[in-house]
């Protein structure tokens, strides 16, 4: 699997993962739970604490404070730690234990929108690389997903807060500055 990515989304249907751009599904995910693979997933965002996600058969993949403002965010997919580190204001990289890229994701160019998390080989340790990647199973690939998704989809949350905020305040000086 090369990347994943989300499909279009529509008021009142569940959010669909897809291998690639499609067709191929990996799940259908709503607020609370998701469907993948047959199984019912329990979903639970709690702010700065995290993501966690429950699956059918009792594992627990864990995003510690993916949902708030945090460059570093780690991930336990039942016991296999990964480290989503961002580099910039909208490029995150996915490192193994070991340091080494295995996965990258963005918020420019639909980011948002599509939350494209795409697998690639670190230039400078492929071998491993291709390994640590290999080694994910669909379920983590799956939750690894929504973890970049909430993260990218938090990060927009905050900004646009601030845009509405600082819209308000220059409202605010522009009429109190017509008005002396």
């Amino acid at each position: 699997m090369h990347y994943t990515s989300w499909g279009p989304r529509h008021a009142g249907e569940n959010a669909v993962l897809l291998v690639g751009k499609g067709p191929e599904e990996l799940g259908s995910f709503g607020v609370e739970k998701a469907e993948v693979g047959g199984e019912t997933w329990q979903l639970k965002a709690d702010g700065a604490k995290g993501v966690l996600v429950r699956t059918g058969d009792g594992r627990e993949f864990r995003a510690d404070g993916a949902a708030g403002p945090k460059k570093q965010v780690a991930v336990d997919l039942a016991g296999k730690k990964l480290t989503l580190v961002n580099e910039n204001s909208s490029n995150w990289v996915v490192l193994d234990p070991e340091g080494v890229k295995i996965a990258q994701f963005s918020g420019t160019n639909n980011g948002v929108r599509r939350s494209i998390l795409e697998f690639s080989a670190d230039e400078g340790e492929p071998e491993k690389a291709r390994a640590a990647i290999d080694a994910l199973t669909r379920d983590e690939v799956v939750a690894l997903s929504f973890f970049t998704r909430t993260i990218l989809e938090a990060k927009l949350s905050r900004t646009s807060g601030m845009v509405i905020v600082t819209l308000v305040a220059a409202t605010i000086l522009a009429v109190l500055t017509f008005l002396i």
